[in-house]
Order: C-alpha cells, then sequence, then structure tokens
C-alpha cells in the first residue's frame, strides 16, 4: 500500500502491526505531538458469554497479573515456558475439569487450583490496586460460582446440545436470550426458552 507520508512516520510499520492479532504485541505510535513511543498492547480475549462473564474474566486476569509481576520471586522463574504453553493448551482444549502442573502443585485439578488458591491471589492482587471491595467480591464471586457449578460457556453450550439436540439456530437464539438478561452464565439454564 503506497503512503505520501515519510518513512520516519512508519505507516508500513502501523499498517502491519494493524493485521497481527496476538494476544501480547509490541506497537509503535506517536503521540498528539509527534513523539514515537514504544509500548505492549495486551489483549484480553473475551470469552465471556455476557459482559459481567466478561468483567469477571478481566478481574480474575488483571488481578492475577499484579500479583504475580508484584512478587519477589517472578513468576516466570516458577514455571518453564513449555509447561506454560502445555497449560495453556489443556486448560483451552479441555476446561477446568483437567489438570495442569502448578508451582507447588504438580498434576493438579485446575478447578481445584482456580477455587482454593488463584482466587484467592486475584483478590490480593484486585485488593492492591485499590478496586473497590464490592467489585472484587461481585466478579470474583462470578469466577468462584462458575467452577463450583461447573458452567462455563462452552460447558453451557455442551449441556445445552446434549439436552436439546445439535441445533445451532436454537442454541444462538438461547444464548442471546440468556445473555440479554445480564446474568452470568453459571445461573443459565440449558433448557429450550
Amino acid at each position: 500500500m503506497p503512503f505520501d507520508s515519510g518513512a520516519n512516520e512508519l505507516k508500513h510499520l502501523s499498517l502491519h502491526n494493524g493485521t497481527i492479532w496476538r494476544w501480547n504485541r509490541p506497537l509503535i505510535g506517536f503521540n498528539a505531538d509527534g513523539t514515537p513511543h514504544l509500548r505492549i498492547e495486551q489483549r484480553v480475549m473475551s470469552s465471556g458469554p455476557s459482559v459481567p462473564d466478561n468483567i469477571a474474566n478481566m478481574a480474575l486476569f488483571f488481578g492475577l497479573v499484579h500479583f504475580y509481576a508484584t512478587r519477589d520471586i517472578p513468576a516466570e522463574t516458577q514455571i518453564e515456558f513449555a509447561l506454560a504453553r502445555d497449560n495453556f493448551y489443556t486448560a483451552a482444549q479441555h476446561g477446568i475439569n483437567d489438570r495442569i502442573n502448578w508451582p507447588g502443585c504438580e498434576r493438579c485439578s485446575i478447578r481445584h487450583l482456580l477455587l482454593n488458591r488463584l482466587l484467592d491471589e486475584a483478590e490480593t492482587g484486585l485488593r492492591d490496586l485499590g478496586i473497590n471491595e464490592a467489585d472484587i467480591d461481585y466478579y470474583l464471586g462470578i469466577i468462584e460460582a462458575r467452577a463450583e457449578h461447573n458452567q462455563t460457556g462452552s460447558d453451557w453450550q455442551r449441556a445445552f446440545i446434549k439436552h436439546q439436540g445439535f441445533d445451532m439456530q436454537r442454541l444462538t437464539e438461547n444464548y442471546y436470550r440468556n445473555q440479554q438478561t445480564n446474568m452470568p452464565v453459571h445461573s443459565w439454564d440449558y433448557q429450550d426458552s
């Protein structure tokens, strides 16, 4: 794509960055006064089926990031990258009912780890960030309830198919109706409404 701007404006690099959708990506940009800067863009992928679920996901994520970023022993020294990568793919493919390796917990249940350790660590991180206590309780409570009820968005979809059949239009319609209630997914029924 041709640009009429000078090479020092890095328009081609900006265009290229706009086509890369990594979860963490370095970006070169310019402030309003033209001063260049380098930043890391963190994209938290939305996976919650409702707005409260998405906010809960972000609360868990940011609470844990802050918790681990402020520890005396850096998190990246406690687990090898290959193991972290394997944990990521295990969780993405199999959900909270599978097992991962975590510092101090070999082949532990993701659900158990979440309920008995990660939620407490996320709460600590959010408190350290000065987040309102009621918001912490509400949004981390959504994560806790999902784990306790064993119902994430993908769990709900599988249960719907099991009980209602493989009708993706009905699933989508019910998913949308449930989403419009603004209730978190752990409270959704899989019955056709």
